[in-house]
């Protein structure tokens, strides 16, 4: 099976995916296949690592990264599993892909896999109520299964504007309380994609690495990733750990 992953690269990433591909060269397993496309907001010098390299003339930050990958998933390729994801994400995990690939395309469970966001509360969300919703796979790193359509699929940010939880239909949808707000920031769109055409979902859920519980919920299938890997950056924390361990088991609904 070809995992196809779909990566925005910029100036200031190119180390960040350097370290991608060699992560991923390392952890797959020999049973299938990493096909890098590569969505440039430069001009990104060419060599053989890449399947796949598109030029784009978008600029950089929120916006430029959306529209990027908004035209990954435009060219996503069919009848194969395709995964978005931030350059500075890696896998920590051994043959991640096998459980992957058994659960989305051998038993169809579900239509997308993905990181979620911080709960209310976090380390970096807060206790504030204007939130980006929550218990649902995020563009930061998300399986597409080929039994679905994603190509009517839109991520742009609208931070200008707000969604206000007003009622429980809102609440579910966002897995928000009533009185809060959304945060239109990029791939706010998702919950709502997913509902009204009944994709199944997965999120792997997050974890400190310290537990007071002394281990993980639901080890059996643990994907740990890793946010600004790259020496010298700023390394993302959750409460006294500097890795977001990301597990489901089979996955987290």
């Amino acid at each position: 099976m070809n995992l196809n992953v779909h990566v925005t690269v910029s100036r200031n990433s190119l180390r960040y995916f350097d370290y991608m591909r060699a992560n991923y060269a390392a952890l797959t397993s020999a049973e299938n296949s990493v096909r890098f496309h590569v969505y440039c907001l430069l001009i990104l010098r060419r060599d053989n690592s890449a399947f796949a390299i598109t030029e784009l003339p978008y600029g950089r930050g929120s916006w430029g990264h959306a529209q990027a990958i908004e035209r990954a998933i435009q060219s996503i390729v069919p009848a194969e599993i395709n995964i978005i994801a931030d350059s500075d994400v890696v896998l920590l995990m051994k043959n991640w892909d096998k459980p992957l690939v058994e659960a989305m395309i051998e038993k169809k469970s579900y239509g997308i896999v993905g990181t979620r966001l911080e709960d209310i509360g976090g380390f970096s969300s807060g206790d504030v109520k204007y939130q980006q919703y929550k218990k649902k796979p995020t563009t930061t790193w998300m399986a597409l299964s080929p039994f679905h359509d994603f190509s009517a699929l839109q991520v742009s940010p609208d931070k200008k504007n707000f969604i206000e939880v007003t009622d429980e239909d809102l609440a579910k949808l966002y897995n928000l309380p009533t009185g809060f707000f959304v945060v239109k920031d990029t791939g706010w769109q998702i919950p709502s994609y997913l509902d009204d055409r009944k994709i199944p979902d997965s999120q792997l859920s997050q974890h400190q690495s310290y537990s007071p519980s002394g281990s993980p919920a639901q080890p059996s299938f643990t994907l740990i990733l890793s946010k600004k890997v790259v020496p010298g950056n700023r390394t993302m924390r959750t409460g006294l750990s500097a890795l977001l361990t990301l597990s489901f088991s089979p996955f987290t609904k």
